[in-house]
C-alpha cells in the first residue's frame, strides 16, 4: 500500500484558478520532526534529487500526457500548474514553493508508507519505511532516494487537495498515485545517469 489518509478526512475547498508565474519549484521544509541527523541529511539529499525531477520537462510530460483519475474536475493541464503555484493546504499560498513538515512515526504496518493529514497538510512518514530506504545510502544520489522521493511526491499531491478512492485499478491512476510513481522513475533515471531536459523556468 502506497499510503492512507488519515483519520482527518474530508473534501477540502480549493480554489480553481491558480496564478503561475512559471517560475522553477522550490522546496521549503519547514519541519522535520522525530529525525535523527542521518535521517535528517537523507531526507535533505532526496529533496535535492526531487527538485531536479519536479524542474524537469521529463516530469511535465509524465504528468501531462498520464491517464489521471480523480483530478476534481481539473485537467491534466489545471492539475500541473495547481501543483505548480505551491498552493498547499499546510501553507495555502501561491508562492511556487512546496511547503513541508514531515514527520515520523513508528507503525507495525510496515506495507504503509505514511499519510498526510488533509486538515493541516502535514506529512506523516513510517520511520521502518524511511529506514528501509536508507539502506544501502552512501551519501550520493544512489537508488534508496528514489522510494522517499516518490513518496513524498505522492504524500505531497494530499496536501494539495486531491485523494484516492476506490479499488485499486482506479485509485492507481489518481493524482497522488501518478505524481508519486513518475517522480520516483524519473529519479532512478537520474542517479543511473541520465540527464533530464529542464524547464528553464517555463511552465
Amino acid at each position: 500500500m502506497f499510503c492512507s489518509i488519515g483519520k482527518e478526512k474530508k473534501d477540502l475547498e480549493v480554489k480553481k484558478e491558480f496564478n503561475s508565474k512559471g517560475d522553477l519549484l522550490d522546496i521549503e521544509i519547514h519541519g522535520l520532526v522525530g529525525f535523527t541527523e542521518d535521517q535528517k541529511k537523507f531526507f535533505l539529499k532526496a529533496m535535492e534529487l526531487k527538485k531536479i525531477v519536479d524542474n524537469s520537462q521529463n516530469y511535465k510530460f509524465k504528468i501531462l500526457d498520464s491517464n489521471m483519475t480523480q483530478k476534481q474536475g481539473r485537467s491534466n493541464k489545471e492539475v500541473y500548474a495547481h501543483w505548480r503555484s505551491g498552493f498547499s493546504n499546510y501553507e495555502k499560498m501561491v508562492d511556487q514553493d512546496i511547503d513541508l513538515f514531515v514527520t515520523l512515526y513508528d507503525s507495525p504496518r510496515k506495507g504503509t508508507l505514511g499519510y498526510t493529514s488533509m486538515r493541516t497538510g502535514k506529512i506523516y512518514t513510517n520511520r521502518a519505511v524511511l529506514d528501509h530506504y536508507m539502506r544501502g545510502f552512501d551519501g550520493e544520489f544512489t537508488i534508496p532516494l528514489c522510494g522517499l522521493v516518490g513518496h513524498i511526491s505522492h504524500e505531497y499531491m494530499h496536501s494539495v487537495g486531491y485523494i484516492h478512492r476506490g479499488f485499486w485499478s482506479y485509485k492507481r491512476n489518481s493524482v497522488p498515485y501518478v505524481f508519486g510513481r513518475q517522480a520516483r522513475s524519473l529519479a532512478e533515471k537520474v542517479v543511473k545517469g541520465e540527464k533530464l531536459v529542464p524547464l528553464f523556468g517555463s511552465s
